[in-house]
């Protein structure tokens, strides 16, 4: 099976020209690495190849994509990656390392594409089934929904997620009874000894049994998340959407008043109160694998907690919790810019609006505190009684040493 061209699979825009300026010498570090290393491979003929020419050669390549790594540069590594494999599109190691690199772009057709040719070559890559997974929900091929969430189980770290996924397979085909059982048996196989179940079983459980209609037990598990304490920000906006679907909107406004101070509490319930259509499957499991992905994010590398939020973000483009945790994430990761895109694509009028300026913000004051100030008020002069935000305009204030300014603003949040 062919590739065909691996530079159109990604579906990359053209980079800045700062970026490439910067990949340019990042693949000159990668050829003189070759020049000095008498010990690697020599390129392979493209002649017969339908692959546009590729520059370097594919050691040097090779290089640059490693070195990209090191600077966590995760998009010019992929690029590098596929520029090798126009070499040898069947070199197992360059096409594992470009698999994980588009994957963690959240680059879903290409990823599946090339864990297609790696299935071709017998080549077996964790967590190579999940691309693949998301397309076939999308195409409601349920079948075969089932069987990749099965090859995901394989994977142990992986079996929250694969849990997710095959329970709402199981409900799409009418099966839904046998999803929630199969859902609730890896939660609790996924709980401590002493411990509540891991809340996203519980949540998805309460979801799970809305679709079926089964009012009864969804408010069991419903009622059972209410009554928890500590419980995570996305995990209390999906049970206060829940609560106010059902016709319970004072359980909602109190979840609401459970969130951190970061959130507009009056823009969620509005959005909230606005639901009129019950989600989709797709946008079930999207939640599902998010909260999964989080059980374990300690442990896993943040390349691949951002490779199942670029998931979930493709199952359901509208899921603003995916895109603040990959901003977040790739702030951490020294990817500002990448992290302000992705905070810049949220809905600033609903639940996840004012924690994505707040942190947008934090971003911007630290290269750009004029545009920082600038932006914040402007916030404020959309929104006059937000104390919140006049208190955070009074810190930008005084961490420039505008006092007089610092204090007006601290004034008007009283």
């Amino acid at each position: 099976m062919t590739l065909g061209n691996l530079n159109e699979i990604t579906g990359a825009e053209t980079p800045s020209r700062r970026r490439l300026k910067k990949r340019h010498w990042l693949l000159l570090v990668g050829m003189i690495l070759t020049a000095s290393c008498s010990t690697m491979p020599s390129p392979k003929s493209v002649a017969s190849t339908k692959f546009e020419p590729a520059q370097g050669t594919i050691a040097a390549n090779f290089l640059a994509a490693r070195q990209a790594l090191y600077f966590r540069d995760v998009d010019a590594s992929a690029e590098f990656y596929l520029t090798a494999l126009n070499f040898d599109r069947n070199n197992a190691n360059l096409l594992q390392q470009a698999f994980y690199t588009q994957y963690q772009l959240g680059h879903i057709d290409a990823a599946a594409a090339l864990a297609r040719n790696m299935e071709v070559l017998n080549l077996t890559t964790s967590y190579a089934s999940e691309p693949a997974t998301a397309k076939a929900v999308l195409l409601e091929d349920w079948d075969a929904v089932l069987v990749l969430a099965d090859h995901i189980a394989e994977n142990l770290d992986a079996q929250p997620v694969a849990a997710v996924i095959k329970a709402w397979a199981l409900a799409a085909k009418g099966q839904g009874a046998a999803g929630l059982s199969h859902l609730l048996k890896i939660g609790k196989a996924s709980t401590a000894d002493g411990q509540e179940m891991p809340s996203v079983f519980a949540m998805q459980a309460a979801r799970l049994s809305a679709h079926l209609g089964n009012d009864s037990e969804m408010r069991g598990f419903a009622d059972g998340l209410f009554n928890r304490q500590n419980l995570p920000s996305q995990i209390l906006l999906q049970l206060a959407s829940l609560y106010v679907r059902h016709g319970e909107a004072a359980k909602m406004a109190q979840l609401i008043d459970r969130l951190p101070a970061g959130f507009n509490k009056q823009a969620v319930q509005s959005q909230l109160s606005s639901q009129t259509k019950p989600s989709k499957i797709a946008s079930h499991i999207a939640a599902g694998i998010i909260d999964t992905s989080l059980i374990n994010s300690q442990s896993q590398s943040s390349g691949m907690l951002n490779a199942r939020l670029g998931l979930a973000l493709y199952l359901d483009p509208q899921i603003d919790s995916a895109r603040f945790l990959l901003a977040q994430a790739l702030n951490e990761m020294g990817q500002q810019q990448a992290a302000i895109a992705k905070l810049d694509d949220i809905d600033v009028a609903g639940a996840w609006g004012q924690p994505q300026l707040l942190l947008r913000i934090d971003l911007e004051r630290k290269d750009n505190m004029t545009g920082a100030i600038a932006l914040l008020q402007t916030a404020v002069d959309k929104d006059n009684g937000n104390a919140l935000l006049r208190k955070e305009l009074g810190d930008l204030y005084r961490m420039s040493d505008q006092f007089e300014k610092a204090r007006d603003a601290y004034l008007m949040a009283l």
